[in-house]
């Protein structure tokens, strides 16, 4: 399902580097400030971080921690569908799978037209 946002994301890699990308689609720019993401399953949260600083980058790596943020728990991923909220100057949502060999692939989520076309993944799901 394809629908229009203020921030867009947008995922490559297999698990366990998986490399998340946040692209505000008002100012046609990678997003920012972003001072916090939430992953997680229908179960919970499955990762959490906030920032310390400025902001969370526009491309972070899942998991991973930096200067400018912390990250409060980070479970691995696993094969499964999740969900994944950014929270900043503006709000993205998406939810993606992990098949059993890693591979991550957006099934629901928010695009934006300005968004690089090699970032950009339409949502396979529905």
């Amino acid at each position: 399902m394809r629908e229009t946002a203020d921030v867009a994301i947008a995922v490559s890699g297999k698990a366990p580097n998986v490399v998340f990308e946040f692209w505000d689609c008002k100012f046609e720019e990678p997003a920012a400030p972003i001072y916090s993401i939430v992953v997680g399953t229908g179960g919970g949260t499955t990762c959490s971080v906030r920032r310390t600083g400025e902001s969370i980058p526009s491309v972070w790596k899942y998991g991973e921690g930096g200067d400018e943020y912390e990250v409060e728990r980070c479970d691995p991923l696993v094969p499964g569908e999740y969900g994944i909220t950014v929270y900043g100057g503006e709000r993205g949502r998406a939810e993606f799978d992990v098949t059993q060999d890693g591979t991550v692939t957006i099934t629901k989520g928010q695009t934006c037209d300005s968004m690089p076309a090699e970032r950009k993944q339409e949502p396979n799901g529905e």
